[in-house]
């Protein structure tokens, strides 16, 4: 198990385990499996890897419904409750996670990475991810 810590990170690395430094993009490739807690830029780079992934939810974000439900088909999900927090519990859930035989597939996920045109337009990304309902993006 390696610790990928956030570039901007503060926080102190974790004792006795291996610290990745390198940018997730220059070392995705040597990971086996990939673990978030916090949805951000190097989460959507798992999920578009072709590398397997386990989503540690614990509430810091609102993703919606749609976005949800696409996450689950990509990857292993695991709710966790910060308010509640038992090592053991959390520690059986992701080895069941690890161990899980389901396959999983990042095709859900090439809607929120690529664009249909060949110029990027921010309004043809919010048509197509409202279902064909143009909006207004002034």
């Amino acid at each position: 198990l390696t610790y990928k810590v956030h570039p901007k990170s503060r926080a102190e690395p974790i004792r006795g385990v291996p610290l990745e430094k390198r940018p997730l993009e220059a070392c995705i490739r040597d990971y086996d499996y990939l673990v978030f807690d916090y949805f951000a830029t190097g989460a959507m780079l798992g999920l578009v890897s072709d590398k397997p992934v386990i989503y540690c939810d614990i509430g810091l974000r609102n993703l919606h419904e749609v976005f949800m439900k696409d996450l689950k088909t990509r990857c292993e999900y695991v709710k966790i409750d910060p308010d509640d927090l038992d090592p053991q519990a959390i520690k059986n859930r992701l080895s069941s996670a690890l161990s899980s035989s389901k396959i999983y597939s990042n095709e859900e996920m090439r809607k929120y990475a690529f664009c249909e045109s060949t110029e990027f337009s921010w309004t043809e990304i919010f048509w197509q991810l409202n279902s064909g309902k143009r909006i207004n993006t002034a």
